[in-house]
């Protein structure tokens, strides 16, 4: 009896050990999913905006908002979401009167968003000229889900390409 006892000890103790640890190994594997993911949609939604610079050919500010002009003709902006939305939005505009055409995410949920980890721009941040060369600088952009600490990317710089007249 005591024996068996022993055993029926010996199988909880093991059975306790074996459900901690499941519980430890699948919050640790939660937590590197999480990072990982919040590392892709940082890496897609710089990729995006860079490519957006790389291809102005102007930049202005009004009202302390920097707008680029594209090739095409009109002007836009990057912004945090606002309301219930979350990330990081493009502003279209219109040359002529500067009225808003339309508004989409830089990186949609279809592309980019994994999970419930989103990107945007921390305190501070958002993008500046550095000089008059050309050089802007996207400070502080932020990927994460809001409660956990964000994967952070203090400055990243970009060359905006301006094509000149000949």
């Amino acid at each position: 009896m005591v024996e068996m006892l022993a055993t029926v000890v010996l199988l909880g103790i093991m059975g306790l050990a074996l459900v901690v640890g499941v519980s430890t190994i699948q919050k640790t594997y939660s937590q590197i999913v999480r990072k990982a993911n919040e590392q892709t949609l940082l890496s897609t939604t710089l990729i995006e905006m860079r490519n957006a610079i790389n291809k102005s050919v102007d930049y202005k500010v009004v009202s302390g908002i920097g707008y680029f002009k594209s090739e095409e003709g009109y002007w836009f902006s990057f912004r945090n979401a606002t309301g219930s939305e979350k990330g990081i939005y493009i502003d279209f505009f219109m040359e002529k009167d500067g009225s808003r055409v339309k508004t989409i995410p830089v990186v949609s949920e279809y592309d980019g968003k994994i999970s419930d980890v989103y990107s945007s721009f921390g305190e501070g941040g958002g993008i500046t000229p550095s000089g008059t060369d050309g050089i802007f600088e996207i400070r502080y952009l932020q990927v994460g889900n809001g409660t956990d600490p964000a994967t952070v990317l203090d400055s990243y710089k970009i060359r905006q390409i301006v094509k000149r007249e000949e």
